[in-house]
């Protein structure tokens, strides 16, 4: 049975006949026996089922405010601003889970992205390699000590880097960051490199009024959300015959060419492997919502037997902000699972809206 207890303390003010008003919140909950759906073998006739999961901690504020800049004579404005920042953390896990030296969950795909399940860890975390760029020559891949010296064989052959699956990196290959200088790139080198939670989002919303006119902006913005860029890591692997975006044209072609696309050979995972090179930053800033309205004269209105007539034009997801390389920066979360979290699945975006109306009320 999942149990869920929650703290909350808040503080509302308005100050100066209203003009200046907010709220801020803070709240602590912790969850305990957690339901999260778990694997089962196809032996069993069902894929999934859910299971109690340990004690997870949720805390965090918001904070919200409305003020009146200006107010003159028929003329208004009125700005609202609302941040919020939550932070998780799991408290504790199953016996058999925590006690296992595999702390990872079933793989994200794309590569082989993994979440880890450890006590004091954020759900929503994901693991893979730290990405360095691209050999450029063959020799480039050499072994190095921690003090950047080549290591050599017993041979006095300079050692090459070697991946997970036994291939030898070359020139044109991704580098990855080897942790522990042993000249193997394998889950020895596997470190959180992404944080698919949000760090900080909300809102802020100008409204102005002029005698009959009113016209209302709302942005929406989201800080810090760590994303897997599925639809990159589907052009740009260069994995079979699938189509690839036009980025690949500037992969590694030859001996000494400096890119960070590695080169185009099929079948190589060293190449494609779940790493920094497939995150990225889904920051952004949106211009959510906008409308324009005009109030009728009353006297008109009264004169075609109605209490109230006004007309309009609005928009929805007119312009975003955001150094995503995908297609739309908001990619929310998939509940359920843990290795579901923070990925672009190549949905299609909210697309823009623009309406024209009339609003009478008799």
């Amino acid at each position: 049975e999942e149990r869920t207890t929650e703290y909350n303390y808040g503080l509302d003010w308005s100050l100066f006949h209203g003009r200046f008003s907010g709220e801020l919140n803070y709240y602590k909950r912790t969850t305990k026996d957690l339901l999260l759906k778990e694997s089962m073998s196809s032996s069993t006739g069902f894929g999934e089922r859910y299971v109690n999961f340990g004690t997870l901690e949720n805390k965090g504020w918001e904070l919200g405010f409305s003020v009146t800049p200006l107010e003159i004579h028929d003329f208004r404005w009125k700005v609202y601003f609302n941040i919020s920042h939550n932070e998780n953390k799991l408290l504790t896990m199953p016996e058999r889970l925590a006690n296992s030296d595999n702390k990872y969950s079933e793989n994200y795909g794309y590569g082989n992205f993994r979440a880890k399940l450890e006590t004091g860890s954020v759900i929503g975390g994901f693991y893979g390699l730290k990405a360095q760029g691209v050999y450029a020559k063959d020799s480039d891949a050499v072994v190095r000590d921690f003090n950047g010296n080549v290591v050599f064989d017993s041979q006095g052959l300079p050692k090459y880097m070697q991946y997970s699956d036994g291939s030898i990196f070359q020139g044109g290959d991704m580098i990855y960051e080897d942790l522990n200088h042993d000249g193997i790139i394998n889950d020895l080198d596997v470190v959180q490199i992404g944080n698919s939670n949000v760090n900080y989002y909300g809102l802020f919303r100008h409204d102005l009024n002029y005698k009959q006119w009113a016209l209302g902006l709302a942005f929406y913005y989201s800080l810090g959300q760590d994303v897997i860029n599925g639809m990159r890591y589907s052009t740009e692997n260069m994995e079979g015959s699938n189509n690839q975006a036009t980025s690949i044209q500037r992969r590694w072609r030859k001996q000494g060419d400096i890119t960070d696309m590695p080169r185009a050979i099929d079948k190589a995972a060293r190449n494609y492997a779940a790493s920094t090179r497939w995150v990225e930053d889904a920051s952004y800033l949106k211009l959510k919502e906008i409308s324009l309205t005009y109030t009728f004269d009353r006297k008109l209105v009264q004169k075609l037997h109605l209490s109230q007539l006004s007309a309009f034009v609005s928009g929805t997801n007119l312009l975003t902000w955001t150094k995503y390389k995908g297609i739309d920066p908001e990619i929310g979360l998939t509940t359920g699972k843990l290795a579901k979290v923070g990925i672009d699945q190549q949905n299609t975006a909210p697309s823009m809206q623009v309406m024209l109306g009339i609003r009478a009320s008799f």
